[in-house]
């Protein structure tokens, strides 16, 4: 089983990760995409946030590197969808100069990167950066989305993996995830 992480340039800081929540939204029904589409469980942060991820995933705790990583069940030979949040500190440079920056390095990073689209978004109130892409990452074709918020030095970055041939598939379900991302420190 392989999981794909972008690779992330951020010095990292804050707490350890903290035990999940178990709130369901609804009954689970499995589809073919191979995710329960309807139930979400809650996942809280000590480094500062809540998340949805689907019931049937599962959660690793790295406190050290100061990511979450959400792993979903195999969906072909080698490959499991996947997303992750990071948490790193960023001092001195205004939001928009670190949402830029971002676009720039995934371009230095993955060569063969094709922005699909940039897009402002907005989560309790703080003002970030929405970035969807295809690329390959071990010589996967894969599709990525990123949310980035810059709150107070504190970026916080939520990336989801998947095969490039599902991104559009998926695209309900990592809509539910970004949308359920909220700030608790």
């Amino acid at each position: 089983m392989r999981i794909l992480v972008p690779l992330v340039v951020l010095s990292v800081v804050a707490a350890a990760c903290g035990a999940t929540g178990a709130t369901v939204e609804e009954p689970s029904t499995t589809t073919t995409l191979g995710f329960s589409d309807s139930a979400l469980v809650t996942f809280q942060s000590e480094l500062g946030f809540t998340i949805d991820y689907p019931a049937d995933w599962t959660v690793t705790e790295d406190p050290a590197g100061r990511i979450v990583t959400f792993t979903g069940p195999a969906t072909g030979p080698g490959f499991n969808d996947n997303f992750n949040v990071v948490v790193g500190e960023v001092q001195n440079l205004p939001p928009i100069a670190y949402y830029d920056a971002e676009v720039q390095r995934i371009q230095s990073v993955l060569p063969d990167a094709e922005i699909l689209e940039v897009a402002d978004v907005n989560i309790d109130g703080v003002p970030g950066r929405g970035i969807t892409l295809t690329a390959s990452q071990n010589g996967i074709p894969v599709g990525i989305s990123r949310m980035l918020f810059l709150r107070d030095g504190t970026a916080y970055e939520v990336t989801f993996v998947t095969t490039a041939d599902r991104l559009g598939l998926l695209s309900k379900l990592i809509q539910r995830i970004f949308a359920s991302f909220r700030f608790t420190g």
